[in-house]
């Protein structure tokens, strides 16, 4: 059954269906507040379970609310880079420094596909690499796509919190769960609007695919057509 739905996300996202068929975003945006524990968060459909793990242990996210009181980043009052992200974003630390975590985890209670993120205020001056994984398992042992990106920010810019994106487009598998990690450690970092679109079950997957292959093989009738005329 995974093969087929393998092969039904390549067909449909090779002709643009699977980016059509919905489309959701995570931004914590309404119905959160400053240093509030977060475990679960529901877009559409699908449940999206968030921890952070310091030395193999995991502990809750928090949520951080953007300028003053300054919970998460290391400086700039809470701020990300050209003020983008809203009012509040996903951070690794309550306001006790040690609690700092670092990694950031998610799991989907449904099957998803193409994730992307952002991230707040990481950086090594030797150049730190922030890297999202994607897996087509909970236990996240079934690697399914990767993006990395490497900050090299010059003293100058050490006060001011980096916005990167990082994306998986068409995963080798549906996604179950995913993971945000940071080498070297950078604690104080922020993720925010996490998009990815859930995938149709497999049976919708069966119907869309055959309605394509139609649709497909009509247009290529008309082209011969137009042809041979």
């Amino acid at each position: 059954m995974r093969e087929l739905t393998v092969i039904l996300v390549g067909l449909l996202s090779a002709v643009g269906i699977v980016g059509i068929v919905s489309a959701e975003i995570i931004d914590f945006e309404s119905g959160f507040v400053d240093q509030q524990a977060v475990s679960t968060v529901i877009a559409g459909s699908t449940e999206v379970t968030f921890w952070v793990k310091q030395n193999g242990i995991e502990y809750p996210a928090y949520i951080a609310k953007v300028g003053l009181p300054q919970t998460a980043f290391g400086a700039t009052q809470d701020t990300p880079r050209g003020g983008v992200g809203g009012s509040y974003f996903l951070t690794d630390n309550s306001q006790i420094p040690t609690e700092r975590k670092a990694d950031y985890f998610m799991t989907f209670s449904h099957e998803v596909v193409n994730l992307s993120l952002n991230i707040y205020d990481y950086y090594d001056y030797a150049g730190g690499l922030a890297t999202l994984s994607v897996f087509a398992d909970e236990e996240m042992t079934l690697l399914a796509g990767m993006d990395t990106w490497e900050s090299w920010n010059p003293p100058d810019e050490w006060e001011d919190a980096t916005v990167a994106t990082l994306s998986v487009q068409n995963p080798s598998a549906p996604i179950r769960a995913a993971s945000v990690t940071f080498s070297p450690v950078d604690s104080g970092t922020g993720i925010d609007d996490i998009r990815f679109e859930p995938l149709p079950e497999p049976s919708t997957l069966a119907l869309l695919a055959m309605g394509t292959v139609g649709l497909l093989g009509y247009v290529l009738r008309k082209r011969r057509r137009s042809v041979g005329r």
